[in-house]
């Protein structure tokens, strides 16, 4: 299961990958533009007009054949073997099922198996009620592996929109407003204030569309240090790569929460020096990471996930900030994901009871039949050490 943020890449995928574009201002603004026309920025951003829906089939729901004017959509993109889409997906369907008049689109990217596509939606059924498309791909080359990833990596829908814009992960979505520009790009799961204020004329497109430049060219900046970062990780210089993270971080102090998850995931999973994670692991939950559940949960998870327990826990760590993600997600769809979390923390302290307690709990709160299934084996697992005396 996809329990612990792959900070390192989602900090290279934040900051790399973006595409040159030129930058023009006035003359009374020589000092700025000096400054921003060497920065690499995405193609396509905030404000910009929406790119065509480029597919090869449409696997669900009635074809798309354009934007509408007057009539807002949510292009989202996902894959089957991504894990957080699965997460995503029944959010999506609430989305749809919850705005009618708007309408949202699942593209899958990035897929050598196309062949996979559409058994998987139909799996998950009445999760995914929404116009679901497949990316529109280059013939491979040959049959090999390597040549259909090399095919999936070059799809329409994939380089128009994804590449374009920069955004290196999925699930991303771009919500598209009434007159077919790009008003909102980011996670699904954060896109519900965007869309109720974009839906209720209340979106000052211009500004919002200069403040996504400001953050761009933010994080243009960082690829200095970003580079020393990549080349020390590749040495296995982690102390080079701790320190590097520090100069991206002065460049775009907005990242401050995933770089602090990014030291920590370096310091406990590949540097095995768990003091100086757990004092950082304390730090982010008492500070940055307080009110980011998925944050907590990715410094919880990785002191108790059975399958790589460390060599040292501290669970009063990870109680805390289990706790606190169960908290900021009740009600929500991913609650199943951190009451699972919980529940392997009692277990890593041996408190069979509650062990099983939550995570029957977080069975009950999972619709995701490859999760539940999942979480079903560790609550058999919990229910025998229970049934042998624990606590």
């Amino acid at each position: 299961m996809f329990k612990q943020m792959a900070a390192a890449a989602a900090l290279l995928m934040a900051c790399g990958g973006v595409l040159a574009q030129d930058a023009t201002a006035s003359k009374g603004t020589e000092a700025k533009q000096e400054a921003t026309e060497n920065l690499e920025l995405p193609k396509l951003m905030v404000g910009d007009k929406a790119p065509a829906l480029t597919v090869s089939k449409w696997v669900k729901g009635a074809p798309v054949t354009g934007f509408e004017k007057g009539k807002t959509y949510i292009v989202e993109f996902w894959a089957t073997w991504c894990g957080p889409c699965r997460t995503s997906i029944p959010h999506l369907t609430e989305v749809q099922k919850k705005h009618k008049d708007v309408t949202v689109i699942g593209v899958s990217v990035w897929e050598s198996d196309t062949a996979a596509v559409e058994p998987f939606v139909t799996e998950m059924g009445e999760q995914m009620e929404y116009a679901v498309a497949m990316d529109d791909l280059p013939a491979p080359k040959d049959d090999s592996r390597a040549a259909k990833r090399a095919a999936s990596s070059n799809g329409k829908m994939a380089k128009a929109w994804m590449e374009a814009s920069g955004s290196g992960g999925i699930p991303t979505a771009f919500i598209v407003n009434g007159e077919g520009r790009v008003a909102w790009i980011g996670h699904p799961m954060e896109m519900d204030e965007p869309l109720e204020k974009i839906l209720a004329g209340k979106q000052d497109l211009k500004a919002d569309a200069a403040a996504y430049r400001a953050d761009k060219e933010a994080e243009a900046r960082t690829q200095g240090p970003m580079k020393k970062f990549q080349k020390a990780m590749q040495d296995g210089d982690y102390k080079q790569a701790i320190e590097a993270l520090g100069a991206v971080e002065k460049a775009n102090p907005k990242m401050a929460s995933q770089i602090a998850m990014t030291k920590y995931n370096i310091l406990m999973t590949m540097a095995k020096d768990f003091d100086a994670a757990y004092a950082l692991g304390h730090e982010i939950v008492g500070g940055a990471g307080k009110d980011n559940a998925m944050l907590l949960n990715s410094i919880a998870w990785p002191i108790v996930d059975p399958d790589n327990i460390p060599e040292k826990q501290d669970l009063k760590l990870a109680e805390k900030a289990a706790l606190r993600a169960c908290e900021l997600a009740k009600g929500k769809p991913e609650e199943g994901m951190y009451v699972d979390t919980l529940a392997a923390v009692y277990f890593a302290k041996k408190e069979y009871t509650k062990a099983v307690e939550y995570q029957e709990k977080a069975v009950k709160l999972t619709e995701d039949e490859m999760m539940k299934e999942e979480m079903q084996t560790r609550l058999e697992q919990f229910k025998k050490a229970a049934a042998g005396g624990g606590s």
